[in-house]
């Protein structure tokens, strides 16, 4: 017998969404029974989800499912701003914004649904809106150690941690997650006081700025190589 276990944020007709436009992305567990009472899950990676679907082939008598559960694992951020005005709507959006913020926080921050990964790119975003909220933590510097940890011989951040490595190519190694770890830990400081912390990764920035130049175009533009040619990033005035 064989379950499927489909986790998912919305419906798509009357089933789970589980695959999307970029084909990696399939979001179902497939667990092949033993004979007698079995314990299915999950135990290497976590999933996140508003929505579980089970799909049962392959059985020629009853199946019985004797519980079903989800376990809330987050890291324990204790709050540290707040934020109350008169329109209500406002509130709302900052109490879902801190939600989704608690809802990213595991041994990293992560994704609080797809695969779940420690995109170093999006800690821009994260780093900052969490020290706000909750304030610096070891978290944060637990995210600093990983991404330096997984740079290439080049010394250049991979923008996702752990970083897939392909005989030392450049896939995975984007110019803006190299120079948002500058802003990240200008952040962190600002927040914690934390100087040396900081101070430990400056030689790594320093040899960044060194190397970033070997993305830089004819025209000065800093580009990808390999694969991660296909990702662009850009800010518009």
């Amino acid at each position: 017998t064989v379950v499927e276990v489909v986790y998912g944020e919305e419906l798509k007709g009357d089933r789970v969404a589980s695959c999307f436009n970029n084909p990696i992305y399939h979001f179902t567990d497939c667990y092949r029974l033993s004979e007698g009472r079995n314990q299915i899950g999950t135990t290497l990676f976590e999933r996140g989800f508003r929505m579980v679907q089970l799909t049962i082939r392959n059985f020629d008598r009853p199946v019985k499912v004797s519980q079903i559960r989800g376990i809330d694992r987050c890291y324990p951020f204790a709050r540290r701003g707040s934020f109350f005005c008169s329109d209500y709507l406002l509130n709302r959006i900052y109490d879902v914004c801190q939600e989704t913020l608690l809802a990213c926080g595991s041994d990293t921050f992560i994704d609080p649904w797809r695969e779940r990964g420690f995109w170093v790119n999006d800690l821009i975003v994260l780093n900052r809106a969490n020290l706000v909220c909750f304030g610096a933590q070891e978290i944060h510097r637990r995210c600093f150690e990983l991404a330096f940890s997984q740079s290439n011989e080049a010394g250049l951040l991979p923008a996702v941690c752990p970083a897939p490595r392909d005989n030392g190519s450049f896939d995975f190694i984007f110019a803006p997650t190299n120079l948002f770890m500058m802003l990240m830990l200008h952040d962190y400081w600002m927040y914690s006081g934390d100087g040396e912390t900081v101070k430990k990764y400056l030689p790594h920035i320093e040899r960044i700025l060194n190397v970033l130049w070997e993305f830089a175009d004819d025209k000065g533009v800093l580009t990808a190589r390999g694969r991660s040619a296909k990702w662009t990033f850009c800010d518009c005035c």
